[in-house]
């Protein structure tokens, strides 16, 4: 428990002490004052200001008392979070940046965990969660900022796995679908820059096929993620337009993870999955 019923008590106990020590002593030096000027005018009033004093000091020693004990009290709620963070190990950002109003602070905050990845790179999506290109910056819907970082996020992951083509398997990435295996990857079902995108990531991949491999797969995970290092983790948060007929991604929930607890659970995920992929080679895609 954070406080105890012991503290509570001592804590409104010097409260209230101190609020009627205040109201005592303006009574009492009142009084006593106005009497004593009264009866002698010309008298020392030194014996009155003592008792003021006195007053003062124990009203201070109060609140001194008082402050520590608060003091005391907000040391114990932090040391009370900091044993939570440590037992479960875990925190999380989340990035609500929805492409009607954004910036492109989600695709942002995506390059800046792919930029620390150094072992591997895992990704897991869904057919139809596409990029901005059929939403589009002519529509009114998405900003010329917004764009630019999507781009900046292809462009870092594609370097990533190019300075890291020696590593193996340290990119791997499967696309769910309803079709299982027998998708067409077509432009107009991902999206032109992301067809580009892994358009790009397949012609890597068959030069160092080592360094990992793109599949699909039926539908056994109903989220996208991304897993980097067996330390971050970013779940999208994906939503429909019913107008434009597509699905995009509103926001993303970014894991710190260092105990692994997380990431041991969706790596699970992950392997399920990549059990029942199959590996897409370049010719697989359809630019039409």
């Amino acid at each position: 428990m954070l406080f105890d019923n012991k503290n509570k008590f001592i804590t409104i106990a010097l409260v209230i002490s101190s609020v009627l020590i205040g109201v005592y002593a303006e009574a009492i030096l009142d009084i006593t004052f106005k009497n004593q000027i009264e009866s002698n005018p010309q008298a020392p009033i030194w014996w009155g200001l003592l008792i003021f004093s006195t007053l003062i000091l124990i009203t201070a020693t109060f609140l001194a008392i008082y402050i520590q004990q608060n003091q005391n009290d907000k040391m114990e709620i932090k040391k009370e979070l900091n044993n939570i963070n440590e037992s479960l190990g875990l925190t999380v950002t989340f990035v609500h940046d929805p492409p009607q109003r954004s910036t492109g602070e989600v695709y942002k905050r995506c390059r800046q965990i792919v930029e620390k990845a150094e072992k591997e790179i895992l990704i897991v999506t869904r057919s139809g969660l596409q990029d901005s290109d059929r939403l589009g910056v002519e529509s009114g819907i998405l900003s010329q900022q917004y764009e630019a970082e999507i781009i900046n996020y292809f462009n870092a992951l594609h370097e990533k796995i190019k300075n890291n083509r020696n590593t193996k398997y340290f990119f791997r990435r499967i696309l769910q679908s309803s079709e299982g295996a027998d998708i067409s990857i077509t432009k107009d079902r991902v999206g032109e820059r992301r067809f580009h995108h892994l358009k790009n990531v397949l012609e890597f991949l068959e030069e160092y096929p080592e360094c990992g491999y793109f599949k699909v797969a039926p539908i056994l995970f109903e989220h996208a993620f991304l897993i980097v290092d067996e330390r971050y983790v970013i779940l999208t948060i994906e939503a429909s337009n019913p107008d434009q007929k597509v699905h995009y991604m509103e926001g993303v929930l970014i894991f710190d993870d260092p105990q692994k607890k997380l990431v041991r659970y969706l790596k699970n995920f992950f392997n399920k999955v990549d059990a029942h992929g199959v590996i897409v080679k370049n010719f697989n895609l359809n630019e039409a």
